[in-house]
């Protein structure tokens, strides 16, 4: 992992590894906008910022966030779905965010490499957010209650 930290797992990144009890918001990208907007509500963002996101208009060259045209008048909030098409910013082409990376997976990975990759190279990656994904959409997780479920309720 010394060579190149975008190898590195997640686990090991912010801090993670060693502070997981002191991390308390850990998202899961499947449920964006509900856990964007309650995390923005969470830190008392949501009606001054969140609420009203219209476009972002940051951009590197290579990477525009945006969450809607600049022509489009109605604000839906940061990552929350349009009404007229039932989608939000980051689940359309039109800006950018490509999808499907399951079915790159599949097209690119054997089941043994897969397996590889899961239990010898990202075993601790996985079985985090296997935890965070299974909180489903409306139930946040926090890092004291994912520490204690991983280390298998160990008394403190």
């Amino acid at each position: 992992w010394c060579s190149d930290p975008h190898w590195l797992p997640q686990v090991y990144t912010c801090g993670m590894s060693e502070r997981l009890d002191r991390i308390n918001f850990l998202g899961d990208m499947s449920h964006t906008a509900t856990h964007s907007k309650s995390l923005l509500e969470r830190v008392g963002l949501w009606e001054s910022h969140g609420k009203h996101f219209i476009q972002g208009g940051v951009g590197n060259g290579h990477c525009i966030v945006a969450s809607h045209p600049a022509n489009h008048t109605v604000g839906v909030g940061f990552q929350q779905k349009d009404k007229t098409n039932n989608k939000s910013a980051a689940e359309t082409l039109a800006y950018g965010h490509a999808q499907g990376s399951n079915n790159k997976m599949n097209e690119y990975y054997t089941q043994e490499m897969l397996q590889k990759v899961r239990e010898e190279l990202y075993p601790h990656d996985y079985q985090l957010w296997k935890l965070v994904h299974a909180n489903g959409e409306m139930a946040l997780s926090n890092g004291k209650e994912l520490a204690n479920r991983l280390s298998g309720g160990c008394p403190k």
